[in-house]
């Protein structure tokens, strides 16, 4: 894992949402021919965890690996991950499933003989776990989880122990970069639960997670 990740050459897709808003697909294929004569090849969905991309290292890795063994790759970028704001004041979190679904669905109906398998990687395996409560079994062929934080409260807990503390502040610095280009873009800032200033008091993954993606995603 401390060799370089490979580079890919992702042909991006960017599919419009039912809230009007909108997320990028970055596709990878077992060869040159066109996404249409690929439908029947087995496909690969692939989505990353908190503040990653379709560019991490983790999901370039994957992608090149199942590509080279005839897979189809749909590495999915979360809301606002894919190097452009989404249109609207929320983005995803933990249970966020339904841009997962939506690209699933489509897939499926465009051949429902296809294999579609999804793995997701620490937060996206979270969404995989809540997509999986809704959506009919016969879709997805197969899971794949790494790294997943299956009880969410527990898992803030830890990472404000000990060494873990590193991750907390990495993270932390990262959700809230991320916030503050949103909020400077934003047209309707007054839709945005709090202020450059305010933001400044937030010091964990809990309390952004309490003060700002739980109140923008109707959990308080």
């Amino acid at each position: 894992m401390l060799l370089p990740a490979p580079k890919v050459s992702y042909i991006r897709e960017r599919i419009a949402t039912e809230d009007m808003d909108f997320f990028d697909v970055d596709w990878l294929y077992p060869s040159n021919n066109s996404r249409l004569a690929q439908v029947s090849v087995p496909l690969l969905v692939l989505q990353h965890g908190l503040e990653g991309s379709s560019n991490s290292a983790y999901i370039r890795r994957l992608a090149d690996y199942f590509c080279q063994r005839g897979y189809r790759v749909a590495a999915v970028n979360f809301r606002g991950c894919s190097g452009e704001n989404n249109k609207r004041n929320y983005s995803y979190h933990a249970g966020f499933y339904s841009d997962l679904k939506a690209l699933v669905e489509r897939e499926h109906a465009a051949d429902p003989a296809v294999k579609i398998s999804v793995i997701g990687i620490s937060l996206g395996g979270s969404c995989l776990l809540a997509l999986a409560e809704h959506i009919q079994p016969q879709k997805i062929y197969r899971y794949g989880l790494i790294s997943v934080p299956f009880d969410l409260d527990v898992g803030l807990q830890n990472i404000e122990q000990g060494s873990n503390k590193i991750y907390n502040h990495y993270f932390t610095y990262q959700v809230k970069k991320s916030y503050l280009k949103k909020y400077s873009t934003f047209q309707y800032k007054d839709l945005l639960p709090v202020t450059p200033t305010e933001l400044d008091n937030i010091s964990s993954l809990r309390d952004f997670s309490d003060k700002i993606t739980a109140p923008l995603n109707g959990y308080s």
